[in-house]
C-alpha cells in the first residue's frame, strides 16, 4: 500500500502541469484569478473587523512596547539620515535653485529691504551667502540634537492619534487599496498556480514521497481502523439495508428468492450429479476387483 502511494505521489509531484491547468480539469476555471479575490477579500475583511474594534484605540496601544522602544532607539540614526540628506540636496544645483525661488518669493513685495540688503553685501548674490551657511547648519552636531528632540516630541504626539483619526487622515479607501496591491505583491496566486508542479515542488518532492507519505499511509490506516466502527453506526448501514428490502414488492423479493435458489439448486444438482458419477465409479472398480 505504501509502495503504491509513493509511486502514484512521486508521479503526480513530477508533472509538467501547473496547479492551474489541474484544477481546470477539476472543473475550477480560472482559478488563479478566483482564489485571488478570495484572499483579497479575506484580508480586507479582516482588516474591517481589526479596525472596528480597535478604532476608539490609541497608536500606542496598538503597537507593541518593544516595537516602540525601536522606533524612539531609531529617532538619532533617523536624525542623521535627515541631516544628511538635507546638506545634500542644498549643496547641489537644484538645491541652490530652490533657494533662489524662496528668496525671491519672500523679497517679491518687499523691494527696499533687497536693495538695503544688496547695499552691504555688495555685488555678490544673495544666495550665495545664505547657502553656505544652511550648509554650515547642517553640519552642526547640535543639528543632528535639536532634530531629534523635535522628532521625540512629535512621535509622543502622534503615540496619543487614535486609529479613527490616523484612518481619516489617510483615508480608508486608501489603506484598503495600499492593502489589495500588497496582498498581490506578497503572494502572486496567478503566478505561483501557473508555474509546473515539478518546479513547485522541486525543492521537497523526495521529503514528501520518501517521509510525508509514509506517515499519511500509517496515520491514515490507524484512523480507518478505528473509525470503521463508529462510521458505520454513522452510516446506519442496517437501517439502510432494511429501508431497502422493505421498499421491494413482495414478486420482486420473489423474484430474487427464486433467481438465488435456483442458482443453488442447480450447484447441489451439479455436485450431487460429480459425486454420484464419483461414487459409481469407485464401486464399479472395487466390484472388478473383488470379482
Amino acid at each position: 500500500m505504501k509502495i503504491f502511494v509513493q509511486a502514484e505521489v512521486k508521479k503526480a509531484l513530477s508533472t509538467q502541469k501547473s496547479t492551474a491547468q489541474l484544477l481546470d480539469q477539476l472543473g475550477m476555471k480560472n482559478s488563479s484569478f478566483t482564489l485571488e479575490q478570495r484572499l483579497q477579500t479575506f484580508i480586507l475583511g479582516k482588516y474591517e473587523i481589526w479596525s472596528e474594534e480597535n478604532m476608539s484605540k490609541s497608536l500606542k496601544d496598538i503597537v507593541p512596547p518593544q516595537i516602540q522602544q525601536k522606533a524612539l532607539d531609531s529617532i538619532p540614526d533617523l536624525s542623521r539620515f535627515i541631516v544628511k540628506k538635507g546638506k545634500e540636496y542644498f549643496d547641489s544645483a537644484e538645491g541652490k535653485r530652490r533657494l533662489e525661488d524662496m528668496l525671491d518669493d519672500f523679497f517679491k513685495e518687499r523691494g527696499k529691504l533687497i536693495n538695503l540688503i544688496q547695499m552691504f553685501i555688495g555685488n555678490e548674490k544673495l544666495i550665495d551667502k545664505i547657502q553656505p551657511e544652511i550648509i554650515k547648519f547642517f553640519e552642526q552636531s547640535r543639528t543632528i540634537d535639536i532634530l531629534s528632540v523635535m522628532l521625540v516630541k512629535e512621535w509622543g504626539n502622534l503615540e496619543k492619534w487614535d486609529i479613527e483619526k490616523i484612518e481619516g487622515m489617510i483615508g480608508r479607501e486608501t489603506i484598503k487599496q495600499w492593502i489589495t496591491e500588497k496582498t498581490v505583491e506578497m503572494l502572486p496566486v496567478a503566478s505561483i498556480l501557473n508555474k509546473p508542479v515539478r518546479e513547485l515542488t522541486a525543492n521537497f518532492s523526495d521529503t514528501i514521497v520518501e517521509k510525508g507519505v509514509p506517515i499519511f499511509v500509517e496515520k491514515g490506516a490507524k484512523y480507518v481502523i478505528n473509525h470503521f466502527q463508529p462510521l458505520f453506526q454513522k452510516l446506519h448501514l442496517d437501517d439502510i439495508v432494511e429501508e431497502q428490502v422493505s421498499s421491494f414488492s413482495v414478486s420482486r423479493l420473489e423474484e430474487m428468492v427464486v433467481s438465488i435458489t435456483k442458482k443453488e439448486l442447480s450447484m447441489i444438482t451439479y455436485l450431487g450429479a460429480l459425486l454420484g458419477g464419483i461414487i459409481g465409479l469407485f464401486q464399479g472398480f472395487v466390484t472388478v476387483l473383488i470379482g
